[in-house]
């Protein structure tokens, strides 16, 4: 049993004379939702598109991205970004991953955190921009005292 109708269908449904904005018809178990604005005034068609205007744009606003604030796609991507810099700072013997804090918005990538030495903090920042999607990378970063 097919899900879909034909056209033909589809467009005999939305000619039936109904009274209401939406035309509701069930063919072969499928519901369907079909604009019908006949028999409404100027006015309420004016209305209703305005309204239906309004909540997509309030939908598409909703998921933007703000300079303060990242998308869905944007985060993920930065999570991904962490993960790599993260990865590549454990494959080096010489730097802890548990000493150095990794967080990336929007491709930039933020080092903190206290390491042993400034070769440690260098080695870091060469390793964090060697990752690809890395676009610039901040070091707050700290030397730590070593008491022997």
């Amino acid at each position: 049993m097919p899900l879909a109708c034909s056209w033909n269908q589809l467009t005999d449904a939305m000619t039936q004379d109904v009274n209401g904005p939406l035309l509701f018809f069930r063919h072969q178990g499928v519901l369907s939702f079909i604009f019908h604005l006949e028999g409404f005034t100027m006015k309420q068609q004016n209305f209703f598109s305005a309204f239906l205007l309004i909540i997509l744009l309030t939908f598409f606003i909703g998921c933007a991205a703000t300079t303060k604030k990242e998308s869905t796609g944007e985060y993920v991507d930065d999570s991904v970004i962490t993960l790599k810099v993260k990865a590549a700072i454990l494959d080096n013997p010489s730097l802890k991953v548990s000493e150095i804090n990794i967080e990336t918005f929007k491709g930039v990538v933020q080092l903190s955190g206290f390491v042993h030495s400034t070769a440690d903090i260098n080695k870091a920042i060469e390793i964090a921009r060697g990752v690809k999607g890395v676009t610039s990378v901040k070091n707050e970063m700290r030397l730590t005292k070593v008491y022997k």
